[in-house]
């Protein structure tokens, strides 16, 4: 599978690609929260107090640059002796790293709270309802779904 290519705009709910994106969030000495991602400049209200290209979160060094925020990793814990205890929302920050690198989850995301995913991933674990498989039947079965409403 290949990397996603187009993000859902937290603001405006349109599509949007690498080179238009940008990643907003709160943050503070202690902390790091809200990640959104939105159009650069039309829908980022400056609301936030950082920001950075979404291109700059994609692929190894963006992915790099995304746990950084978690942790300061192994050298710089051992040249500072203590980490900075940084701290991010783990379920929220989790969530916006799979929209940066998993295929399929930005796609799938829409309709994780839609009354057949739940019930249909009620008793799996953790990571089944992330795999390739279940994203993919997560997206066909809501279409199919959205389809004989329609009709």
């Amino acid at each position: 599978m290949t990397a996603p290519m187009r993000w859902r705009c937290d603001t405006c709910g349109e599509w949007l690609t690498a080179q238009q994106g940008y990643v907003v969030w709160h943050s503070s000495a202690q902390n790091r929260d809200g990640f959104h991602i939105v159009h650069t400049n039309r829908c980022d209200d400056r609301s936030r107090t950082a920001s950075n290209a979404l291109i700059d979160f994609l692929g190894a060094n963006g992915l790099s640059y995304a746990l950084s925020f978690m942790s300061d990793g192994p050298i710089r814990l051992e040249l500072n002796g203590k980490s900075s205890n940084r701290s991010v929302e783990t379920d929220q920050f989790a969530d916006f790293v799979r929209r940066l690198h998993v295929p399929l989850y930005e796609e799938a995301r829409e309709y994780f709270k839609t009354h057949t995913v739940l019930e249909d991933y009620s008793d799996s674990s953790e990571s089944a309802p992330y795999r390739q498989q279940a994203l993919q039947n997560i997206i066909d079965t809501s279409k199919q779904e959205s389809r004989k409403e329609t009709d």
